[in-house]
């Protein structure tokens, strides 16, 4: 028989490889997909509902075939990991795999069954090991005691470690195939010992699937360099690194190097686009005359800089987060782009653009704000309301900021319609005055205290005086750009949706979810219609009806007449109030702190060691009299933390001198608690209903892998609706609401239902 150690090892190692997995795969589907944050949602339900499939489904089934779980849980354990290395290769290739070029954007559709295909088989694995996993526990006597509880705590203790030397260790100095190659060298490993415990010819299929993961592993590094000639077809790869921030890659084609970051073309050298570059630079300065300081922020190496540079500017304070970007401009070794970074009139700060608009103690003339179409909660944090409030304290009386959106001059769709209308509203919202400058492809916003100042005639004489050398601004081309008549059509088309927009806010990143409307109305009409119809409905109606539902499926479960249908609901609403919390934890820690890509693995961790600290504080309860009353106090009064802990941090950031590690802890102890609501009622609930459970091991590994399902199902649920339609239609004060009444009636009804 194999040690108790052993199998405590063993499935200490599923927490720290399932952790690792998920954080691995989530992290490229954000690089290959944009940064988009909503990815992290699907990434989540998608795991979650195969989870759920491998652990009320497939992992029942192998317990009720196998003599022991020793054969299934070693074969499992190993395809897991040679698909994870499968799956990247999956997401790197898959644009390639269908044809499309590497900087053209993914469909809804093809995006799903790439994460579905990629993550899919990995978390059908994760969730059948928990339901044999279970088994195993159950194969050593002195582990009868609270199995579900100790289980969760080797789970969530292997996770908050995988997380954590995820972070430290890994995470920016080691490639992800690496990675998943040395998680497959150790899975192997721990197959080979659990070989020991099988009979017959399985020991030798399962010695054999260990030495081949030890044999895979050594071939992993080449994957790297396979994968990266899929997903860069027809060029060359001068780098390509995660930084703590984000996927940073630099290709070369005859002579043009590009950089991407997070899959989207960023900067170009020697020949940068120089069309709206132009445009974006030169029509605001024009039309202000006494521009002596500039604030970039964005990329503004490889031409915004180079144009600014046209005018008497005394200094350029260009902010770039991630650190970087600075090495890898210098490696292109291209004169113009050096040239600029080393100008005197330059200084490069690396800092956050919300953190620098909070704390910066000058003043500029002009801030230019380059961070594209807010289709990721990274770009939309420099665009709200709450932001633009900021810049207005460091703009001088005559400054102005300056922004771009997407349009036409030929006809605005509806989604185009409602974007600029936002932005509008937005901008209005902070200062006084916004102007528009309309185009083909694009409208500038020139928003500020003062008037812009936008008159053709005055803008070409400041044109003359400073003979300016350009490829596209003209007398005749500001005429053009500059006709009011445009501008009083865009006014007109435009006004017939601002009061059907909301403007962009921190709390209710609605810009965000109007940046995916305009993104998908190329392949759909569908989603942008529901994103519009959940943004314009009144949250207090949505709320209310949402509420009135859960109600009702209550009453359904009370009517039942068993007094196991509050408890099963229970655990379905943990799952779902859970995962909801660390979402709104991620979704708030990204709009007001940013660097979600380098703190995403230390939020999971606090989740997880959350998770953890619940488990061995339900696996000490003995009494089972007082196993009902946990429950109640779990759904009512523990589901307070985390929204209390999230409402203080909002509270924190909102004061001037903003202490920025006292809001991270509230986040993390926001992460904390949720998953200590989760580690405490699940094992809880496990002991109540395993009374009425006849049967043995197999039975109760059943129960276990039914409850285990159920939560997954909750969470799964709350994974798609709170990014996709809770948040964007309620906000996240309404959305804690929410939560804290789903949990709040749910403990009532446990109350009413408690045996007496």
């Amino acid at each position: 028989m194999i040690s108790p150690g052993t199998i405590s090892a063993a499935l200490l190692l599923r927490g720290v490889s399932s952790i690792m997995l998920q954080t691995l795969l989530a992290r490229e589907l954000l690089a290959v997909f944009y940064g988009n944050e909503l990815t992290l949602g699907a990434t989540f339900g998608l795991w979650l509902f195969f989870g759920g499939l491998g652990s009320a489904g497939l992992g029942p089934l192998l317990n009720a075939k196998a003599k022991d779980p020793f054969l299934p849980y070693a074969i499992v354990q190993i395809l897991q990991s040679i698909w994870a290395l499968f799956a990247l290769c999956l997401i790197r290739g898959s644009k390639t795999l269908l044809g499309l070029p590497a900087a053209e954007v993914l469909s809804l559709g093809a995006t799903l069954c790439v994460m579905a295909a990629g993550i899919g088989v990995v978390a059908l694995a994760d969730g059948t090991l928990f339901s044999l996993g279970m088994r195993l526990f159950l194969t050593a006597p002195a582990r009868q005691d609270r199995p579900l509880a100790r289980l969760y705590i080797l789970e969530s203790l292997g996770a908050a470690i995988g997380a954590g030397a995820f972070t430290l260790l890994l995470m920016a100095s080691v490639d992800p195939f690496r990675i998943a190659g040395s998680l497959l060298l150790v899975n192997g490993l721990c197959a080979i010992l659990l070989a020991r415990s099988i009979k017959g010819r399985g020991r030798s299929l399962a010695a054999a699937l260990g030495v081949a993961a030890v044999t895979i592993f050594f071939s992993a590094p080449s994957l790297r360099q396979a994968t990266l000639r899929l997903q860069w077809p027809h060029q060359t790869v001068k780098l390509e690194r995660n930084s703590l921030y984000g996927h940073i890659a630099v290709l070369e084609q005859e002579g043009q190097q590009t950089i991407f970051y997070d899959g989207l073309p960023t900067i170009a050298a020697p020949h940068p686009e120089a069309f709206f570059t132009e445009d974006f630079i030169h029509l605001p300065l024009l039309a202000q005359p006494q521009v002596r300081k500039v604030l970039f922020i964005g990329h503004a190496a490889g031409g915004p800089l180079r144009e600014i540079f046209k005018y008497p500017v005394q200094e350029v304070v260009y902010l770039e987060p991630d650190p970087l970007m600075f090495d890898v401009l210098r490696s292109l070794k291209d004169p113009g782009i050096d040239a600029e970074l080393n100008d005197p009139r330059v200084r490069r700060e690396v800092k956050d653009a919300r953190h620098f608009f909070k704390t910066a103690h000058e003043k500029f003339d002009a801030v230019f704000l380059y961070t594209g179409l807010p289709t990721s909660l990274a770009a939309n944090r420099t665009a709200t309301v709450e932001a633009f409030r900021e810049i207005a304290r460091i703009l001088e009386p005559r400054g102005f900021v300056v922004c771009s959106i997407p349009g036409s001059l030929v006809a605005l769709t509806e989604e185009l319609k409602r974007m600029n209308a936002m932005a509008l509203k937005t901008c209005r919202a902070a200062l006084s005055r916004c102007e528009v400058i309309p185009g083909d492809g694009y409208n500038i916003f020139i928003a500020g205290e003062a008037p812009s100042g936008l008159d053709p005639s005055a803008m070409t004489r400041r044109l003359k005086e400073l003979d300016l050398q350009t490829h596209l601004i003209n007398p005749a081309y500001l005429e053009l750009r500059l006709d009011p008549s445009a501008r009083r059509w865009f006014d007109e088309e435009v006004g017939q949706a601002l009061g059907r927009t909301t403007p962009n806010q921190d709390l209710r990143p609605v810009g965000l979810y109007e940046g995916l409307s305009l993104h998908y109305a190329q392949f759909s009409k569908n989603i942008p219609g529901i994103l519009k119809m959940l943004q314009t409905q009144p949250p207090a109606r949505l709320i209310g009806s949402l509420f009135l539902a859960w109600l009702f499926l209550l009453f359904l479960a009370t009517r039942r007449g068993r007094r196991t249908a509050p408890l099963s609901l229970a655990v379905a609403t943990t799952g779902f109030f859970g995962i909801s919390i660390q979402i709104a934890t991620l979704f708030l820690f990204q709009s007001l702190l940013g660097l979600l890509y380098f703190w995403l693995a230390v939020l999971t961790t606090s989740f997880m060691a959350g998770t953890c600290a619940g488990a061995v504080l339900a696996g000490g309860k003995k009494d089972p009299g007082r196993a009902w009353t946990s429950i109640i106090a779990a759904e009512s009064i523990l589901t307070l933390a985390p929204i209390l802990l999230l409402t203080a941090a909002m509270v924190f950031y909102r004061q001037p001198g903003y202490p920025q590690a006292i809001i991270k802890g509230l986040f993390f102890a926001s992460s904390f608690s949720a998953g200590f609501l989760v580690g405490v009622e699940v094992p809880i609930v496990f002991e109540v209903l395993r009374g009425a459970c006849s049967g043995g091991p197999v039975a109760t590994a059943r129960l276990a892998a039914k409850l285990y399902a159920l939560d997954l199902a909750g969470a799964c649920l709350g994974a798609v609706i709170t990014p996709l339609i809770l948040i964007p239609a309620c906000g996240l004060p309404d959305l804690l609401l929410l939560l804290y009444a789903v949990k709040a009636s749910s403990g009532l009804n446990i109350a009413f239902s408690r045996p007496r």
